[in-house]
């Protein structure tokens, strides 16, 4: 059995300071930044390359009854978890990068979830 505990990628301001009244975050506040998506796809990449190629501790092709994926409900905490489970699962066909596989998610209609995850992969 394999555990890993990751905190959420980079991330922009939880709240503004008076002196930043007038500065904006293109993601919103408290958001994971496409620094963080990109982390967090790494680390994927990284465990895949671990676990999966050299060890061999899990299977090459998504199996939901090998993989249990959680998080909190804040939107940075769920982005991060998709953007690790897409670069630990690729899409077939080919790579996705984080922010496509962010907007693949919700292009579905759906917010980054397992079972968005699992649709993506």
């Amino acid at each position: 059995m394999v555990a890993v505990v990751l905190r959420h990628g980079d991330r922009t301001a939880l709240y503004k300071y008076p002196f930043e009244a007038n500065y904006t975050w293109k993601e919103g506040l408290a958001a994971l930044t496409q620094k963080g998506m990109v982390q967090a796809f790494n680390v994927g990449v990284e465990l895949r390359r671990k676990y999966i190629n050299h060890h061999q501790l899990i299977s090459e092709v998504y199996n939901l009854r090998q993989l249990a994926a959680y998080t909190t409900h804040y939107e940075r905490t769920r982005d991060t978890l998709t953007a690790l489970l897409i670069g630990l699962y690729p899409p077939r066909g080919g790579r996705m990068s984080p922010e496509q596989g962010r907007c693949h998610c919700r292009l579905r209609g759906k917010p980054s979830s397992p079972t968005c995850i699992a649709n993506c992969i």
